[in-house]
């Protein structure tokens, strides 16, 4: 009971210093955070709530959701003071099971519209329940500036072999398709676990292609400063002693220039271990996931 009441208390402290800060910011926070097998994972939903928060982030794109209803319990955590959390999610998840979506803030923002893009499967199958995890689309308004913007969650193909980055390119391809059709209504962010295993060394060119990609399509890849945003575990065979987990950077966020006034940032473990390697896996890692959120804000003024 007494370790309950903590975790509760925790939580209304942390609302009543975010509401605090988010009163005090003419801007909107967007972030990304996969979510590791979440519904049927062992989440520890506390600690999930508290990295959430602390992020004081008004729309999160979610990857890797597996409990609608679970991710429901995380919105109503997450709506202390003034903030009042809601859930969209994709309808399809691909073979996985995984789907895509947001939580956001409606007292901020309000959902406009939704779609599903369960062609952004490489294998062009496109079918809900295989292949892998279709893009979705999110129109939201802010409350008060009245500005409008569609944000595009993504979970690309994982895997460091050439013929998956082959496979990635492809559906970074059909993502800036698909915001290009957005950008004529809408600035337009795409963003999520892209699983660009090829960025940190460019491995078959996968950052350069990346940003070439981004610059072709007239769009800025907001987190070309990261340093990490997610953790691994090695073997022996990569050249890593065993029990050490490294960072690398996984999670991206790709933006209509106007969008884009500063850095992104990466928070939890990643930041605390200034995206170094270490031989203790941080607690989070173990308890909630092996990504870390990553945020930027959008100016009052674009």
């Amino acid at each position: 009971m007494k370790k309950r009441t903590l975790a509760a208390l925790s939580l209304v402290l942390l609302g009543m210093v975010s509401q605090t800060v988010h009163c005090g910011r003419d801007r909107i926070r967007i972030a990304t955070y996969n979510i590791r097998q979440f519904g049927e994972g062992k989440t520890d939903l506390d600690r999930l709530t508290t990295i959430i928060a602390k992020t004081d982030s008004d729309v999160i794109a979610v990857q890797e959701i597996m409990s609608e209803r679970k991710l429901k319990d995380v919105a109503r955590r997450l709506s202390q003071g003034r903030r009042r959390f809601e859930v969209a999610l994709s309808r399809c998840g691909g073979k996985s099971a995984m789907h895509v979506g947001f939580l956001y803030d409606a007292e901020k923002l309000t959902l406009l519209a939704t779609t599903e893009y369960p062609e952004l499967d490489p294998d062009g199958r496109g079918a809900c329940k295989q292949g892998e995890r279709p893009g979705f689309a999110a129109t939201f308004e802010d409350k008060e500036k009245r500005r409008k913007m569609t944000l595009l969650v993504v979970h690309f193909l994982f895997g460091g072999e050439k013929e998956r980055f082959e496979l990635r390119k492809e559906q970074w391809r059909k993502a800036h398709a698909i915001a290009t059709k957005i950008e004529k209504e809408n600035p337009v962010v795409i963003l999520g676990d892209t699983n660009s295993t090829g960025w940190d060394d460019d491995e078959w060119y996968e950052r350069t292609f990346i940003k070439e990609e981004a610059k072709k399509n007239h769009r800025v890849v907001v987190t070309d400063n990261l340093r990490c945003s997610e953790y691994w575990t090695p073997g022996a065979k990569d050249g890593e002693r065993e029990g050490h987990i490294v960072p690398s950077t996984l999670d991206h966020i790709v933006a209509t220039p106007s969008l884009v006034r500063g850095r992104s940032e990466v928070h939890s473990f990643c930041r605390e271990l200034s995206c170094k390697k270490t031989s203790t896996k941080p607690e989070d890692f173990e308890k909630v996931t092996d990504h870390c959120p990553v945020t930027f804000d959008i100016p009052s003024r674009l």
